[in-house]
C-alpha cells in the first residue's frame, strides 16, 4: 500500500504515516469493544460479522484520484489518495484487530487440552507459512 501511494501519487512520507496511524488508533479502540461484543454474542456470530466486513473496506482503492485535494482547517490542502485510505483505515484497523482477537479466543477455544500448546504452534507456523508464501507467489 505505501509503496503504491508513493509511487504512483507522489504521497509524502509523513501523509503515509498518518494512514498507518489512524489504522493503529482504531485497532486500539475497537479491541476493548470487540471483547465485550464477543461476550454478548457467540464467537461464531461475531466472526462471520467481522469476516464479511473486510472486504468491503478495499473498495476505496478504486476511487482514489490523484489531482483532488481536500482543505482541513490544521492541516492545510491534504490530498485526496490519503484522505480516503485514512478514512477506511479508521475503520478497518478495527476489523482486522477484532478478527485477530476472534483468531486468537476461536484457537484457544478449540484447541485441545492435552498439548494445547503444541496445537497453537503448528496453527501459528502454518499462518506464517502462508503469510510469507502470498507476497512470493505474486511476485
Amino acid at each position: 500500500m505505501n509503496v503504491y501511494l508513493k509511487t504512483t501519487f507522489n504521497i509524502s512520507y509523513t501523509h503515509l504515516s498518518s494512514v498507518q496511524i489512524a489504522g493503529m488508533i482504531s485497532r486500539v479502540i475497537s479491541s476493548f469493544v470487540g471483547g465485550h461484543l464477543i461476550k454478548r454474542v457467540s464467537l461464531r456470530t461475531f466472526g462471520l460479522a467481522m469476516v464479511v466486513m473486510i472486504p468491503l473496506f478495499s473498495v476505496v482503492w478504486f476511487f482514489l484520484d490523484g489531482n483532488s485535494t481536500a482543505l482541513f482547517p490544521i492541516l492545510g490542502r491534504v490530498p485526496q489518495p490519503v484522505i480516503l485510505p485514512c478514512c477506511s483505515s479508521l475503520l478497518a484497523g478495527g476489523i482486522f484487530a477484532a478478527v485477530g482477537l476472534l483468531q486468537l479466543n476461536l484457537l484457544s477455544a478449540l484447541s485441545p487440552k492435552e498439548g494445547t500448546t503444541m496445537a497453537m504452534a503448528v496453527h501459528w507456523m502454518l499462518t506464517g507459512t502462508l503469510s510469507a508464501l502470498g507476497p512470493l507467489a505474486g511476485g
